[in-house]
């Protein structure tokens, strides 16, 4: 359990996330296995509503789905 605290705050650290700075917090919050990340998915229209341009920010990037001709926009 103790490796996986370390690695879940070690981890939080690299990617800029913030870590509670109390220990006994710190512990109790990194105690359990990550989550997986949700992919966020906005429509093209969404998307311009959002932000104003089709041009990619903030992370999100513009994918083509060929089979239904239509293009959205994801974020990881």
């Amino acid at each position: 359990k103790q490796k996986r605290i370390y690695r879940n705050v070690e981890e939080k650290k690299k990617n800029n996330l913030f870590v509670d700075y109390n220990p006994l917090y710190a512990i109790q919050k990194n105690g359990n296995p990550p989550r997986p990340h949700r992919q966020q998915q906005l429509s093209y229209a969404q998307y311009y509503d959002r932000y104003g341009t089709t041009e990619e920010r903030d992370g999100w990037q513009r994918v083509h789905l060929e089979n239904e001709q239509k293009t959205i926009f994801i974020k990881n």
